[in-house]
């Protein structure tokens, strides 16, 4: 009688017990590690790995594809205390076992796990995927309950700003959703509590025309169907948006094009209301080209800036806790930036790629660092494959998926899709 109640139990919560694949109806149907594809079944999601060979290393070594090598003995060399010339750090890499974290390599086989990024030991590997069909810049990607990611909008060839496509991981495949009714780039999209996906901000057209600048619509998964929403209070180009426990959704900085100033104000909407709302508790820091994640712990982060002078960078991280007035400063960005991503694993925010002045020239920047919210330090995992700005990150099942922006690699938008796994 147990078991029937186990199995009625089971099917009840959407998963079959027989034939090849176990169904799904929803993303919590599936283990941590698989996602609910758009066929109805748990799948894990598809990346390619080539395993590492021995190349003349001794012990047991990662094969960095989930396996180990048995290398041999090492060196009597190996255990003497000394860098010797054939190693890459003391005792380690080269004909001896594999460097830790934070010591230095000359390849990824020098490394115990992770990658070897210019000359050290990192966390984490690079690995791509089916690339996005709209090669676009300054766009938005959201990941729905489906376990599908949509990327929304941004700047490319004709068209780009109505664009939605949505990626699947568990069939590494893209379709295409219902367009956009308003074309935009440089907006900001969150997941709503109700499941849908909200576009807000994007392009002014002038000083006396906002455009899309104080657009919100609303795009159902479900359906495939958009629905606009009340208009900003003020428009808002390059902002970042969130969204917090209890649904409420905020804008937050931007640059309004009718005033031609960054702003630090926060607007906010909560689902089903009839308008937004501009919140007295401002910015510390009026900021554009930035970012915002929430946390487990609920705050609301920000991060990354274009200042109120023009061309200027600041490394200041702030936080909103909802609930408590006002924004609070926190340990800055060791690497200032603009036009990065960001996304959250578990109580690490990852700041990704993005691009500063310098001197008179722009530049890329492939840099990715994590912000333990637990112990308020950052530390440098391994870096973007190429230098990447105006693009999306998006954490999912334990990864987190890169998508469009501009690639240092050919200097040009691209439809690249890289996940990092750490």
């Amino acid at each position: 009688m147990k078991h029937a109640s186990l199995i009625v139990a089971l099917v009840a919560a959407g998963c079959q017990l027989t034939g090849e694949k176990n169904r799904c109806v929803t993303q919590a149907d599936c283990l941590d590690g698989y996602t609910c594809t758009a066929a109805g079944t748990c799948e894990l999601p598809t990346t390619s790995c080539t395993p590492l060979t021995c190349d003349g290393h001794c012990g047991m070594i990662d094969d960095h594809c989930g396996g180990t090598l048995a290398c041999g003995a090492c060196p009597d060399h190996c255990t003497n205390q000394v860098q010797d010339p054939s190693e890459t750090d003391l005792d380690c890499g080269g004909d001896c076992e594999p460097c830790g974290t934070g010591l230095h390599c000359a390849m990824t086989s020098d490394c115990l796990n992770g990658t070897c990024d210019g000359d050290t030991c990192r966390a984490g590997t690079w690995s791509t995927v089916a690339p996005m069909p709209t090669p676009r810049s300054e766009l938005a990607a959201v990941a729905g309950t489906d376990g599908r990611i949509s990327v929304i909008g941004g700047h490319g060839a004709s068209g780009a700003g109505h664009v939605v496509e949505i990626y699947d991981p568990g069939a590494d495949s893209w379709t295409t959703g219902a367009q956009m009714p308003t074309a935009r780039g440089d907006l900001a999209a969150v997941l709503g509590s109700d499941g849908k996906i909200y576009a807000i901000g994007g392009d002014y057209a002038s000083v006396s025309d906002p455009g899309a600048s104080i657009v919100a619509e609303v795009y159902d998964p479900v359906m495939n169907m958009w629905q606009s929403l009340p208009s900003l209070p003020v428009g808002r180009y390059a902002l970042a948006a969130a969204v917090d426990a209890s649904g409420t959704l905020y804008a937050i900085g931007g640059y309004d094009g009718t005033t031609a100033h960054e702003l630090g104000s926060v607007a906010t909407l909560h689902p089903g209301d009839p308008s937004g709302t501009t919140r007295a508790d401002a910015r510390t820091t009026a900021r554009s080209e930035h970012v915002a994640a929430p946390t487990p712990d609920g705050r609301i982060y920000a991060l990354g800036v274009e200042g109120q002078i023009a061309g200027s960078e600041l490394a200041a991280l702030e936080y909103y806790q909802p609930g408590i007035a006002g924004w609070h400063t926190a340990t800055p960005l060791p690497t200032t930036r603009k036009m990065l991503a960001a996304a959250v694993l578990g109580s690490h925010l990852y700041a990704l790629g993005g691009n500063r002045w310098v001197g008179s020239s722009m530049s890329y920047t492939r840099v990715v660092e994590v912000y333990d919210t637990t112990t308020h330090a950052w530390s440098q995992v391994t870096s973007l494959p190429s230098g990447r700005y105006g693009h999306a990150a998006v954490a999912l099942g334990g990864k987190i998926y890169v998508v469009g922006g501009r690639r240092e690699a050919g200097d040009a938008t691209t439809g690249i899709v890289e996940v990092f796994t750490p």
